[in-house]
């Protein structure tokens, strides 16, 4: 596929999952950002976690939050802290619980705004090492909604960190999260 390049979005789009596969990252990292906006979600789950690492991390926001939702725990972690901090909270949300747990170390790099996107059961995915790296900050600026996720994982974040959660989010907490801060 040396001609990736004169291959129109619409052509790109309905390229079957097989051929979406034998793409080289060579010729991944080509793909424009109109040719990444047509991949359907079976098609960005076709690409290998080398792939994904080779879209350039301006190029990353391209890709449609249905899309993303077809990425793997592996590909979400070969993501660059680059491609993590240019996700939208949307993209963020669409991603699917193995693949919001697969972003690593790298969800401590996740702007405030981008935080906001994580939904609850993506916050239950996240691992240990994972919640005690985020800051007081960047709890305060999970939703809501988001704050049941942390169930009884809250006993992995320090008490500075837990400072940030605001009485809304407190009151938030599910009984199992609540039972275990004391």
């Amino acid at each position: 596929m040396s001609s990736i390049t004169s291959l129109t979005p619409a052509q790109i789009a309905a390229l079957p999952t097989s051929s979406i596969a034998a793409l080289t990252t060579d010729n991944v990292s080509l793909l424009t950002t109109a040719q990444l906006a047509g991949l359907t979600s079976a098609q960005v789950a076709a690409l290998g976690a080398g792939d994904i690492t080779a879209i350039a991390s301006g190029n990353i926001t391209a890709l449609s939050s249905t899309a993303l939702a077809g990425l793997t725990s592996a590909e979400a972690g070969a993501l660059t802290t680059g491609q993590v901090t240019s996700l939208t909270s949307a993209q963020l949300h669409a991603l699917s619980t193995a693949a919001a747990d697969g972003l690593g170390a790298a969800v401590t790099a996740l702007s405030n705004a981008a935080l906001t996107g994580l939904s609850s059961t993506q916050l239950s995915a996240l691992t240990t090492a994972q919640l005690t790296a985020l800051s007081s900050t960047q709890l305060a600026a999970l939703s809501t909604a988001a704050i049941p996720g942390l169930g009884a994982n809250i006993t992995a974040i320090g008490t500075t960190a837990l400072a940030g959660l605001t009485s809304t989010q407190l009151a938030a907490l599910t009984t199992t999260g609540a039972a275990n801060l004391s």
